[in-house]
C-alpha cells in the first residue's frame, strides 16, 4: 500500500510516468514480482528487478486499489487451445466497494485522465499543467496557451485565439498573477 500511495503521490505531483520509473528505482523499492517473492518465497523464475512503464500502467489502471473487484478480463481460446486472450472491457465484471480501497476515487480519476486522457493536460515532457483547461480568454473565450521565457522562466498565458489566428487582441496573464 505505501508503494501505491507513493506511485499516485508522484503523479499528482507532475511527474511523468518515465519520472516514476526512475524514482522507485534510485529509492530501491521493489517491483510487484520483487515483493511477492520476498514476502512469500516464491520460486518464480520471472522476477522484475527493475521497475518499467508496463507495471506503472498496470498499477495505474487498476481499479482493485479503488476497493473495486474486477474479473473476467481474459479468457481462453478454447479448451484445447491454451492462449489467453484480453476480453473486451465492456464484458469484465465489476462489483464496486468491495474491499477498502488504498486510493481515494478522485485521486485515481485524476491520475488516470492525467496519463490517459492526454489532452492538453500534460505537456511533450510528461509534466503536469495545472491550469490546463481551466484558463479562458475573457474577451473571446479561447482557452489560454501557456509561453516561457527560457527552460525555468516565467510563464505567461496568451490568448490561443490570438497566437494563432489573431482573432483576437494581444493580451496575456502573468503566472505570479493567477
Amino acid at each position: 500500500a505505501p508503494y501505491i500511495k507513493k506511485i499516485f503521490d508522484l503523479a499528482l505531483k507532475g511527474n511523468s510516468r518515465q519520472d516514476i520509473v526512475k524514482e522507485l528505482n534510485r529509492l530501491n523499492i521493489p517491483t510487484p514480482s520483487m515483493y511477492f517473492k520476498l514476502k512469500y518465497n516464491l520460486k518464480n523464475k520471472r522476477v522484475a528487478y527493475e521497475w518499467n512503464l508496463d507495471v506503472i500502467d498496470r498499477i495505474i489502471k487498476n481499479e482493485t486499489y479503488i476497493g473495486n473487484l474486477v474479473q473476467c478480463k481474459t479468457k481462453r481460446v478454447s479448451h484445447k487451445i491454451h492462449n489467453i486472450v484480453t476480453r473486451p472491457e465492456e464484458e469484465w465484471i465489476r462489483v464496486k466497494n468491495t474491499h477498502e480501497p488504498i486510493i481515494d476515487k478522485e485521486t485515481f480519476n485524476i491520475v488516470n485522465d492525467i496519463f490517459y486522457m492526454r489532452g492538453n493536460l500534460v505537456n511533450k515532457n510528461g509534466k503536469l499543467n495545472t491550469y490546463s483547461g481551466h484558463l479562458k480568454c475573457a474577451d473571446c473565450g479561447a482557452n489560454l496557451t501557456i509561453s516561457r521565457r527560457g527552460k525555468d522562466g516565467p510563464a505567461c498565458f496568451y490568448c490561443s485565439s490570438y497566437k494563432n489566428k489573431k482573432t483576437c487582441s494581444k493580451h496575456h496573464i502573468s503566472e505570479k498573477n493567477k
